[in-house]
């Protein structure tokens, strides 16, 4: 069966392909079905401490388990999420959650150190939906204005079972601000399956595929590929150590992956930076290009470096 709600992607590969690896980490690997239990449970613990289906649940977390688990699973409780940028100051954090009225706010590991500072600022602010912090560290961020979960990561054979509708809102997605304050671009579930359909087809995705993801999940580009991949039941690479872009080269050819998305300033930091032209990267079958118009030069250039690679350039809106 086809699938209409972006939970079901998860849901569907988990049962084909239980053992399929979903999320590769340095120190960790993740497959499906481990991965749909432990949003099976999340989503049922959030249901449990009073989050309501069609509420607005932000997330702040960098790529990882944590983050595709907290993912799926505010999906499957029939809220909406809202991905926020990790590399927001205090203050713009507490105006992401003034603006999309989170009722419930999700720290992943490492971005306690930004709530803490934002903590003050967020008790100032008084926000009236803000309702439950939840974090593996909740007690410790400092925020007295909302109750605190201190989440525990656990799995769960059976979802909650929340009626959703492919016309229900699944995702907040801020535009960058390039023309002005960011804005939230509203997605439906249908928006994002179809969305995600039509680019499994075009880039013949398969569950052999591999993607190297440095492309940060709350942005609307690396939400995709991580949509995409789990709807064929392919496998996600994260690495976040993009900043030394020679390592993030070796994840590439040590894992094999078979894809590579990025903006064009990904291509240029590898291309002059990385020494991508003399890898050997028999395993990359296609590269994306979106996130802003790539220099006709850079596009040659990345030809050349790649000539056994079909190079996708792409576009798409947030709004989209």
């Amino acid at each position: 069966m086809n699938p209409t709600l972006v939970h079901q992607m998860l849901e569907g590969t988990a049962e084909r392909l239980p053992e399929q690896l979903l999320v590769i980490e340095p120190k960790e690997r993740h497959d499906y079905a481990s991965m749909n239990a432990a949003a099976n449970h999340l989503a049922a613990t959030l249901l449990s401490r009073g989050m309501r289906p069609g509420d607005h649940v932000a997330l702040l977390a960098r790529n990882s388990a944590f983050y595709v688990e907290a993912y799926y699973g505010v999906l499957k409780a029939g809220g909406v999420v809202v991905a926020l940028n990790t590399a927001s100051d205090e203050h713009m954090l507490v105006d992401y959650l003034r603006m999309s009225r989170a009722t419930t706010l999700i720290v992943g590991p490492g971005m306690e150190r930004l709530v803490k500072r934002a903590a003050a600022t967020i008790d100032e602010a008084r926000l009236p939906a803000l309702k439950l912090l939840v974090s593996p560290h909740a007690d410790e961020l400092g925020v007295t204005s909302t109750s605190a979960w201190c989440y525990a990561r656990a799995e769960t054979s059976e979802g909650p079972g929340v009626s959703v509708d492919p016309n229900d809102l699944a995702a907040i997605v801020f535009t960058s601000g390039s023309t002005g304050r960011p804005r939230g671009a509203m997605l439906t579930h249908g928006n994002i399956v179809a969305n995600v359909t039509s680019i499994v087809r075009y880039l013949e995705l398969t569950a052999d595929d591999r993607v190297l993801q440095v492309l940060p999940f709350y942005y609307v580009y690396g939400k995709s590929v991580l949509n995409t991949h789990v709807m064929v039941g392919g496998t996600v690479v994260v690495e976040n150590r993009f900043r030394y872009p020679k390592v993030a080269l070796d994840t590439l050819e040590q894992e094999r992956c078979t894809g590579l998305s990025g903006v064009p300033s990904t291509f240029a930091i590898l291309l002059d930076r990385a020494g991508l032209a003399e890898r050997e990267l028999g395993s990359l079958r296609y590269v994306t290009q979106a996130g802003g118009a790539m220099s006709p030069a850079l596009t040659r250039q990345l030809m050349e470096a790649l000539p056994d690679t079909r190079i996708y350039v792409m576009y798409g809106a947030t709004e989209a």
